[in-house]
């Protein structure tokens, strides 16, 4: 249990689904690992060098876009399984229980200008907090997004989130 401030109470908690899905993500991250295989087979090819005396090359790529889908796929349900979500007058709460490091806790605020991100999806929904855009040029990747993921109930939850922004509860 997490202690609250007195003037802070619990409005819902909730635990994501854990089961495995495949995102759209996923798919063009295939699609690119094909591209770059094409691109790689391509090259040797142009050297007129043989496919066969490059073995490791060929698990090295292998293993670098076609195993990273599955991994990622896993990755994810099992943080979802060891996760809750928590929803007070104030903020959105993460918790996450790593076996090795501890819980975590991360404290998002609903302030009146937050901004949600809604996706809908196979009778799960999943909200986060908008992140600032980067730059076109920004090589970081792409920014954390952090929220409630596949949640039973979202309509309910992102109702209670307006109703806090307007000051009601």
């Amino acid at each position: 249990m997490i202690p609250l401030p007195p003037t802070e109470h619990i409005l819902w908690q909730g635990r994501p689904n854990a089961r495995p899905f495949v995102a759209a993500a996923h798919f063009l991250r295939l699609l690119r690992g094909l591209i770059m295989l094409g691109l790689f087979l391509y090259i040797l090819a142009r050297l007129q060098m043989g496919v066969g005396q490059y073995f490791d090359i060929q698990v090295i790529v292998f293993s670098l876009f076609f195993l990273a889908v599955p991994l990622d796929i896993l990755k994810s349900a099992y943080m979802r399984r060891i996760s809750s979500y928590t929803l007070t007058n104030r903020h959105a709460i993460i918790t996450t229980d790593i076996p090795l490091t501890g819980q975590k806790n991360q404290f998002l605020p609903i302030l009146p200008d937050t901004q949600f991100d809604v996706l809908r999806c196979r009778g799960f929904t999943t909200i986060t907090f908008a992140t600032p855009k980067r730059s076109r040029w920004d090589f970081r990747g792409h920014p954390t997004k952090f929220g409630f993921e596949r949640i039973s109930d979202g309509d309910r939850v992102f109702a209670l989130m307006g109703q806090i922004q307007r000051g009601e509860l």
